[in-house]
């Protein structure tokens, strides 16, 4: 499987694609790659923080996106403390 690695997110990364990427995690969690959806949604996160901001609505929907696929592996401590930020 390719995953897609973000080196350096560039200040002209415009919000399309951040939210592409964050939703690139559908189809892994869909065939039960849920050790893989979560890597790239944490990269996806992360480049979401960088340029958006902690407060951004799209920054906000893959928090929790993050918490609630955290939730299905059965990480509740984890999935819990994200779903509170």
């Amino acid at each position: 499987m390719r995953r897609l690695r973000l080196a350096k997110v560039s200040p002209n990364v415009p919000l399309a694609v951040l939210d592409a990427l964050s939703r690139s995690v559908l189809p892994l969690r869909a065939k039960g790659d849920l050790a893989g959806a979560e890597a790239l949604l944490r990269e996806a996160l992360q480049a979401q923080r960088e340029m958006l901001g902690n407060t951004h609505p799209s920054t906000h929907t893959s928090v929790n996106n993050l918490g609630l696929l955290r939730w299905a592996k059965g990480d509740l401590v984890s999935a819990e403390e994200l779903l509170r930020e």
